[in-house]
C-alpha cells in the first residue's frame, strides 16, 4: 500500500504542476500559432548550434535565452522567418557567425569583414567600396541574385559568393571612381560644399592618414547609409551618452539650399562643436573651428558620422506591405534598399537595440513620434505637402513612401532626448586576419 494515499498533495505542488500545465501549454500554443519555429531551430541545429523551444515559449540558442516568442514576434503571417533567423543569429550566436565568415570566406586578398548589427550582418568591403552584405540566410552582391544558403555553415554556397563579388567587383569599383571623380570636379578639396561659408569654419574633406583602416571603414559605411538610407528625422536634439562623454546631435538645418547636421561632443577636456555637410561625397565633408586641434578634429568627425547614422538610419515603421523576399522571388537585387533595415525586436520600444533610453527621456520615449518615412500601401502616393515636408530635412521620398511629420503627447518641458549608446564599441569589430581573409 501506498502511504502517502490518502495525504493531501501540498499546496507548493499543486502550485508546480499547474505551473507546469500552463508552460507546457504555451509550449503547444506557440508551435501551433507559429509552425515556422521549426525551420528556425532546424537552421542552428545544422550549423552546430545549439537551439530549442522551451516549454514558457522562449527560444534558447547557443546557450542564451530569448524573450517569450509571443510577446516579440509579430501576429503570424506579418513576418519573414529568415529575417527573425538573420536577426538571432547576430544576437545570440554571432560568436559562430564570425567563425563562420574567419573560416570559410575564401575571398580576395584585401578584402575584409565589417560586423554590422544594424545591417544583421557582414559588409564585404575593399577599402570604402562595399562590394557585398552576408546575413545568416543570405548574402547580398550588386547585380545578382541574392545567395540563399546558412552562412553559419560550410558549403559550396561560400565559394558561389566569392565568384559573384570577384566579378561584380570591377564594376563597383569603376562606379565608386566615377562618384569619386564627379564630386572631386564639383568640390575641390578644401573647398566649401556650399557658397560663403562661414568665416570662422574650415571644411575639411578627406579623413587623416593616421585614421585607423577600420575606423575609416565605418566613418565611409556610416557616410554613404546617411546619404542613402536616412530615414529618420528629429525636431530636438538627441543627446547620446557614452565612455568619452555626450555626443549631442541637432536637427538638421538648411542654408543656401545644403543641409548641414551640427553637432557638439562634451569631453571632461572641453567641447567640440561641427557640423556635418550633406554632400554626394564619402565621407561626408566637416565644417569645423580654424582653431580646433587635429585630434579634436578627427574625434569630432568620426564621432558624428557614426552617431548620426546610427540615430537616423533605421526603419521606424512596420511596412504596410509584405516585401518580396529574395528567397522566394528569385528577382535580381543589389544591396538591401533602407526600407527592409530590420526594426528592434524589443516590444513597445521604438528604438533599435544600440539606443538605451536613460534618465527623465526613458519615461516618455513612447510618447514621441519622430519624423520619419513610412511605406505605402500598393496604388497609393505620397502628398505634395508630405514630399515638402521631407525635402525640407534632406530626404527625398520615394515612390511607394510617404513622410510622418514628428509629432510629441504629454512630454513635460526641460525632458531631452539621452540615450545610452551601446554601438560604439561593436563598429571596429572584424575578422582577427592581418589581410581579412585567407587569400585564394
Amino acid at each position: 500500500m501506498n502511504p502517502n494515499m490518502g495525504q493531501k498533495v501540498p499546496k507548493a505542488i499543486k502550485r508546480e504542476l499547474a505551473r507546469d500545465r500552463a508552460a507546457q501549454e504555451e509550449y503547444e500554443r506557440i508551435r501551433r500559432r507559429l509552425p515556422g519555429v521549426d525551420v528556425l531551430i532546424s537552421f542552428f541545429r545544422f550549423a552546430g548550434v545549439h537551439a530549442e523551444l522551451q516549454r514558457d515559449g522562449r527560444l534558447q540558442i547557443n546557450g542564451r535565452q530569448t524573450r517569450p516568442l509571443g510577446q516579440i514576434l509579430p501576429p503570424a503571417g506579418a513576418f519573414d522567418w529568415s529575417e527573425v533567423i538573420d536577426e538571432m543569429a547576430i544576437r545570440y550566436a554571432s560568436d559562430r557567425f564570425i567563425q563562420a565568415v574567419a573560416e570559410y570566406g575564401r575571398f580576395s586578398k584585401g578584402l575584409r569583414a565589417f560586423l554590422r548589427r544594424g545591417d544583421m550582418g557582414f559588409a564585404i568591403m575593399r577599402l570604402d567600396i562595399r562590394l557585398g552584405l552576408i546575413r545568416a540566410t543570405h548574402a547580398y552582391v550588386p547585380g545578382h541574385d541574392a545567395v540563399v544558403a546558412n552562412f553559419l555553415a560550410p558549403g559550396s554556397h561560400w565559394r558561389t559568393l566569392a565568384d559573384l563579388i570577384r566579378q561584380a567587383e570591377p564594376a563597383l569599383v569603376a562606379e565608386h571612381d566615377r562618384q569619386r571623380a564627379g564630386a572631386d570636379a564639383r568640390h575641390p578639396a578644401g573647398v566649401s560644399a556650399r557658397p560663403g561659408p562661414i568665416s570662422a569654419y574650415r571644411c575639411i574633406r578627406r579623413l587623416p592618414d593616421s585614421v585607423p583602416d577600420d575606423l575609416r571603414a565605418a566613418c565611409i559605411e556610416a557616410s554613404m547609409r546617411l546619404r542613402l538610407e536616412r530615414q529618420v528625422a528629429y525636431d530636438r536634439p538627441v543627446v547620446l551618452v557614452y565612455g568619452i562623454g555626450e555626443l549631442t546631435l541637432l536637427p538638421v538645418f538648411e542654408n543656401d539650399g545644403h543641409f548641414f547636421l551640427p553637432f557638439r561632443i562634451v569631453l571632461e577636456t572641453g567641447n567640440i562643436t561641427g557640423r556635418l555637410v550633406i554632400a554626394d561625397s564619402d565621407p561626408l565633408p566637416l565644417e569645423i573651428g580654424e582653431d580646433v586641434s587635429s585630434e579634436d578634429v578627427v574625434l569630432g568627425w568620426t564621432n558624428a558620422l557614426i552617431g548620426f547614422a546610427d540615430v537616423t538610419c533605421f526603419q521606424l515603421d512596420q511596412p504596410t506591405t509584405h516585401t518580396v523576399h529574395p528567397q522566394t522571388a528569385g528577382a535580381r537585387i543589389s544591396m538591401p534598399a533602407p526600407r527592409q533595415t530590420p526594426r528592434p525586436m524589443r516590444s513597445g520600444n521604438p528604438w533599435p537595440a544600440h539606443l538605451i533610453p536613460i534618465g527623465p527621456w526613458a519615461r516618455h520615449s513612447g510618447s514621441l513620434v519622430a519624423g520619419h518615412r513610412r511605406r505605402l500601401t500598393v496604388g497609393r502616393t505620397a502628398s505634395e505637402s508630405a514630399h515638402q515636408s521631407a525635402r525640407k530635412v534632406g530626404i527625398t521620398l520615394r515612390q511607394d513612401e510617404t513622410w510622418v511629420r514628428p509629432h510629441a503627447r504629454g512630454i513635460p518641458d526641460g525632458v531631452e532626448m539621452r540615450f545610452r549608446w551601446h554601438r560604439l564599441d561593436e563598429l571596429n569589430l572584424q575578422i582577427p586576419r592581418t589581410d581579412g581573409f585567407r587569400a585564394d
